[in-house]
């Protein structure tokens, strides 16, 4: 997005790959410091994040429906375009779930801060709701503000930035700087959230190679006492990131393999285990000690259509998104997530299976984990109430 705002506000740019594989790796440093040396912000910034998502959010859709021609609601509502070249409809139609399901996935992030969280039980579960609730709702409500403003969708998708909605932009507001303005804020939007992700992330490497369950799993388990970061973790995911950007230098078709690998591995990993939860709630045996949030009777409806909607995506995601299939539009989703699937079964069967039993109740607090963190966690099994 960045490279396409210098090729709209500058005529002789020529974005090279290497540039917007240098921003990545500007931003994957920036992020790290963020989450090291910047710690103790991280509440005051994801704060303002928030803040300025919604503000932002008001702000360009108010702008959109101020200054746009609008189109009809037939144009909206019973006009279907099929652009992939695909000979139904229906295919094309399941195809379009991509950005939709990309956008609603990753939910389960914040449960990667659960340890880090005031009575997570509580309010992990409502942070995860609420966030698809009004995410859905607002993301609902903007793509139908975008729609019914796009009176020239060839011109929309020409145009010679390589981003749509900057031609969404232009079309509705004539103007160069307020498209440029508009765009600005979702970038500062997006550039916010790098730091939670990142967070997440960390977390999540931490407390799997806490549980023995990643090779290197003592260094990348190591807690830093001058910041009570798994700071290895950070860095780890800074590294990965800058190599794996190095691909878009050679082959952008190699590097949006793994982009679109990202999707596709949130789902396949969502409905394992919620599979495993709708088996688990007629365990006679060992029944499920539900914690203070339930669905009561609609947990088992809600299951069953997380499962079917999971499989839906898991079957549509690794479609190349349009006809003839070349190259460059080729959907690499398969064979890179089969690759990771070899790996990961490889390391079970080579180290894993012999040192993970399982997720480790720590007994101890953070503050204690950080003073002892030579010390080997008590292991016991998860307490799941």
């Amino acid at each position: 997005m960045i490279q396409g705002l210098a090729v709209l506000n500058y005529s002789g740019y020529d974005p090279k790959r290497w540039h917007a594989t240098l921003i990545m790796i500007g931003f994957a440093f920036v992020t790290a410091l963020g989450n090291t040396y910047g710690k103790r912000l991280l509440p005051l910034w994801e704060t303002l994040a928030g803040v300025l998502h919604v503000l932002f959010f008001f702000i360009v859709m108010i702008a959109i429906l101020a200054t746009s021609n609008k189109v009809s609601n037939h144009d909206v509502w019973e006009t279907f375009i099929n652009g992939g070249g695909w000979p139904s409809d229906g295919v094309s139609f399941c195809l379009g779930f991509l950005t939709p399901a990309f956008a609603l996935a990753g939910v389960d992030a914040v449960v990667h801060m659960s340890e880090e969280a005031h009575n997570a039980p509580l309010n992990i579960p409502r942070a995860m709701i609420w966030s698809v609730i009004i995410n859905g709702v607002a993301g609902f409500a903007y793509i139908l503000t975008v729609l019914y403003s796009i009176t020239d969708p060839d011109t929309v998708l020409s145009n010679d930035t390589g981003f749509p909605i900057i031609g969404v932009f232009l079309e509705a507001t004539n103007s160069q700087r307020a498209a440029t303005a508009m765009l600005t804020a979702v970038i500062i939007v997006f550039i916010m959230s790098l730091f939670g992700c990142v967070a997440s992330v960390s977390r999540l490497i931490w407390a799997f190679s806490r549980d023995h369950g990643l090779p290197f799993s003592t260094f990348f388990s190591h807690i830093t006492p001058w910041n009570r970061c798994p700071t290895n973790a950070v860095i780890a995911i800074t590294v990965s990131v800058s190599l794996l950007t190095l691909i878009n230098i050679g082959s952008t078709a190699a590097f949006n393999a793994l982009i679109s690998l990202t999707t596709l591995g949130f789902y396949f990993s969502y409905a394992i285990p919620i599979l495993m939860f709708a088996i688990r709630r007629y365990s006679t045996r060992n029944p499920i000690v539900f914690g203070p949030w339930t669905l009561g009777k609609f947990g088992i409806v809600s299951n069953v259509l997380a499962i079917a909607f999971c499989v839906f995506l898991i079957i549509f995601l690794p479609f190349p998104s349009e006809l003839p299939v070349t190259g460059q539009n080729m959907n690499y989703a398969s064979p890179v997530f089969g690759a990771v699937m070899i790996f990961a079964v490889a390391n079970y069967f080579i180290r894993a299976r012999k040192r993970f039993t399982g997720p480790i109740k720590e007994v101890d607090s953070e503050s204690e984990h950080v003073a002892q963190e030579d010390v080997e966690p008590e292991k016991q099994p998860i307490d799941h109430s």
